[in-house]
């Protein structure tokens, strides 16, 4: 069995720096999609460097990718609207950095520990307490993974040490994510039954349910 060591809600999503953009919000569109650019000294700070922050409204939801997850929700976090990673993996991962990495460069919700090195890649259904998760496909990793959390400093790891075990051609013989850097799990989540306590805590036991080859993530071509 593994503990959950970690637990993040998902609310800590709701405040988004666009660091890759070079323009000015579109305001107007933003509102349109229910994201409304807040209105405080941080964000005209941000603004005037030509970056762009945005919140989300509560009531904002988009359906989950289908080919993944069927009948689920996320607002504004990435794809889906959770993310585990084990403590395991993260210290595989900094066996080949050049320098040791905190598991906040993954972003994760939920960090297990007590595992084997990516084990998690294969946990299609566990409990957490009274609650299910699911799965659902392998995280690819992107350049924001390369910036420390702390001081905003932008380098090679871990994509660096990533790319030499981890991307698709080492992981699958599917062509389309040969080249993708895979670390980490997507998860969606049962709805509670009614009257049942929705909350997990760290210290919580996890019983395994349901294990598979693991799913990659990938942006549907347009």
């Amino acid at each position: 069995m593994s503990s959950a060591q970690g637990f993040w809600p998902i609310g800590w999503l709701k405040k988004w720096i666009d660091y890759n953009s070079n323009n000015a919000c579109d305001a107007s569109k933003k509102e349109e999609d229910g994201i409304g650019a807040e209105e405080n000294e941080d964000v005209n700070e941000v603004a005037a460097a030509g970056e762009c922050v945005a919140t989300v409204s509560a009531n904002v939801t988009r359906a989950t990718d289908p080919r993944y997850a069927v009948g689920h929700q996320t607002a504004f976090a990435d794809v889906f609207p959770m993310q585990l990673i084990s403590q395991a993996s993260v210290d595989k991962v900094n066996e080949k950095t050049s320098e040791p990495l905190h598991v906040d460069r993954f972003r994760p919700n939920i960090v297990v520990d007590g595992t084997e090195a990516f084990a998690e890649d294969y946990w299609r259904t566990f409990k957490i307490g009274r609650l299910k998760f699911h799965g659902v496909a392998l995280c690819p990793r992107c350049k924001q993974t390369t910036i420390d959390q702390g001081t905003g400093e932008m380098g090679p790891e871990p994509l660096s040490a990533l790319r030499t075990f981890r991307a698709g051609r080492f992981l699958t013989s599917e062509p389309k994510v040969k080249n993708m850097v895979y670390f980490g799990q997507y998860l969606v989540c049962d709805p509670s039954q009614k009257g049942v306590k929705a909350v997990i805590e760290v210290g919580n036991q996890i019983r395994l349910q349901e294990k598979a080859p693991p799913a990659f993530f990938y942006l549907q071509s347009a």
